[in-house]
């Protein structure tokens, strides 16, 4: 499935990939693509491994080999988009450390190579187990401020705490600024309009799953890659024109 999926990428981004401007931040139409840039901060969740964030472990690791990173596997998080628990994924894989992380469109990562010093923004948050709604409204609040934004699309304050609450381990919340991309959004209807298939990734051991379009599932291209399910607070909070 893997092949398949990436397959279909390349099928995507050679049918739909072109840069022009929209006039304005709206949701794609059929037929009517958006373009736009990505501008997104997203937090980062640093668990704490024998009294220290896994992050300085990352950093230390080519001086310090014996020191403990866990591999790469995929543990479950609520997910703000879909509204309910899903995969993501979690630890070592070759040189790179992968961690979860929360965007406002649901689940993502950040990767940070061995040996490297993150690139986390000044503020952070020391999780204990169960979160106080308060910590998680400072959260939200730092957000909004690395963000520049007065307010998020949606119910985001309060799916922010149901995210935060299901991490369940002691952990620091990190935030990231992820480099501005430039994008065009299509509707999964004109994807599967196009080439007859539509795929987006599992993270589990299938990988991908083909499924069909709907209304509520946007597909972001790139010159070099595609993310077929976006949805509409990915849109609305984590893009400009």
């Amino acid at each position: 499935m893997e092949n398949i999926y990436k397959s279909f990428q390349k099928e995507v981004i050679s049918n739909f990939y072109k840069k022009s401007k929209s006039n304005k931040l709206i949701l794609p139409k059929d037929n009517n693509p958006l373009f736009c840039f990505k501008d997104k901060v997203i937090l980062v969740i640093n668990y704490i491994i024998n009294g220290n964030p896994i992050s300085i472990n990352v950093q230390n690791k080519l001086n310090l080999p014996n020191l403990d990173l866990p591999k790469k596997k995929y543990i479950n998080l609520y997910h703000i988009g879909e509204k309910k628990n899903n995969n993501v994924a979690y630890g070592l894989l070759d040189d790179t450390f992968i961690y979860p992380g929360i965007d406002l469109g649901g689940l993502t990562n950040y990767k940070q190579k061995i040996g490297t010093i993150p690139s986390f923004l000044d503020k952070s948050f020391l999780i204990n187990d169960k979160i106080t709604k308060k910590t998680s409204n400072d959260i939200y609040k730092t957000w909004k401020l690395y963000s520049n934004k007065k307010k998020f699309y949606g119910n985001i304050k309060n799916e922010l705490y149901k995210a935060l609450n299901s991490i369940k381990n002691n952990c620091i919340i990190q935030f990231i600024k992820v480099p501005i991309e430039y994008r065009v959004i299509y509707t999964s209807k004109d994807i599967f309009n196009k080439i007859g298939h539509y795929y987006i990734r599992q993270y589990n051991d299938s990988y991908a799953k083909e499924i069909k379009p709907n209304n509520k599932l946007y597909c972001a291209i790139t010159e070099n890659n595609c993310t077929p399910d976006i949805n509409k607070n990915n849109i609305l909070n984590e893009y400009k024109i």
